[in-house]
């Protein structure tokens, strides 16, 4: 897989008190609009990329960085 530098996924973003709720109740929850066309684009094609290439372990880790990511966010962000 090419070295790509894909876009931060550090940006601060809110959530309202239904998602927040929607998260305690089923641990998950829907955020849109979090990247833009542009970053979508990058990470579009990376997946795509190691999907096409069949490069498991590189797919695998692109997930395991999202998952972190936004696991990490959720954690500083959402009081249980």
């Amino acid at each position: 897989m090419n070295d790509v530098q894909l876009p931060s996924l550090t940006n601060t973003i809110s959530i309202d008190a239904a998602q927040t709720e929607a998260f305690q109740k089923n641990g998950h929850t829907l955020v849109k609009n979090i990247l833009n066309a542009d970053e979508i684009a990058v990470y579009r094609d990376v997946i795509n990329e190691a999907a096409y290439k069949k490069d498991k372990l590189a797919l695998m880790k692109f997930v395991s960085i999202i998952l972190i990511t936004v696991s990490n966010w959720f954690a500083q962000h959402i009081k249980y």
